[in-house]
């Protein structure tokens, strides 16, 4: 079971397209400057177990200053940590992973919100397509019923676009 939610997780990973980020780039005599200095990334009494946290906080900011069209995200329940990295301007923090989760979701309604507004503007656009369609040869020769009897012909007289109910996103990228 370990192995399989491991396998899971490394799936998961390479789906979210994850990149790790190498710390042999970190400057370690910045980092110690910073430690000497006790700059906000070390809290008082906790020196020694946030000296990793100064490696992975460069390591980071290393990798943004080579990318610089990359927008970073961080989960991290280290408030500190978290302080530090939201100076920069390419990094989103948030304190745990539901908050994260919160602001994808309200992103994604936001884009629905924005289709949705987008597709009902187009009612008319909907209505000359549809008018456009039924001007086909094809279409006219369609035999519908009512009541169990059978029309071979058939006049449409008009089309309006009532409502557009329902969209269904498949994706938002």
């Amino acid at each position: 079971m370990i192995k399989k939610a491991i396998n899971e997780f490394r799936n998961t990973l390479e789906i979210l397209e994850t990149i790790n980020i190498d710390i042999d780039n970190v400057d370690i005599t910045r980092v110690f400057e910073k430690y000497l200095e006790q700059e906000l990334l070390f809290e008082s009494g906790k020196r020694r177990k946030e000296f990793p946290d100064a490696f992975i906080i460069e390591s980071i900011k290393e990798k943004m200053k080579s990318d610089s069209g990359m927008t970073m995200i961080v989960v991290s329940e280290d408030k500190g940590f978290l302080e530090v990295l939201s100076r920069s301007e390419n990094c989103i923090t948030f304190e745990s992973l539901d908050k994260f989760l919160d602001y994808i979701n309200s992103e994604i309604d936001k884009e629905y919100e924005t289709l949705a507004l987008k597709l009902n503007n187009t009612k008319d656009s909907f209505k000359d397509s549809i008018e456009e369609m039924l001007e086909y040869p094809d279409f006219n020769s369609i035999t519908t019923s009512y009541e169990n009897v059978e029309y071979d012909e058939v006049k449409i007289t008009n089309v309006k676009v009532v409502e557009i109910d329902e969209i269904m996103l498949n994706r938002i990228t």
